[in-house]
């Protein structure tokens, strides 16, 4: 997990695009952000807290086998996470 600064336009931004694009599940602060890098889907999540901040908390790399249906592997590195956010930020956030 880290946290991310970012300006009051942008924050603005990403939170109105998470709130419309994202999936968020009732009662949890946190939205699941659908992404697909190099043909490879992954589930981002992520928290918009105070002060213009925003949280992202782990990730899913889900890849479907054909003989092992649909595997889920958990992401916490903070580098990876850190290039999958800004991947995001970087297609338009949500």
């Amino acid at each position: 997990m880290f946290l991310r600064q970012l300006n009051k336009s942008k924050f603005d931004y990403f939170q109105e695009q998470l709130i419309q694009k994202a999936q968020q599940n009732p009662l949890d602060a946190d939205f699941h952000v659908p992404m697909t890098v190099n043909r490879r889907e992954y589930l981002l999540k992520v928290q918009p807290t105070t002060k213009c901040r925003i949280a992202v908390l782990q990730a899913l790399m889900i890849e479907r086998e054909l003989d092992e249906g649909i595997v889920h592997t958990l992401i916490t590195d903070n580098k990876v996470l850190l290039a999958l956010f800004e991947l995001l930020l970087f297609q338009g956030a949500a």
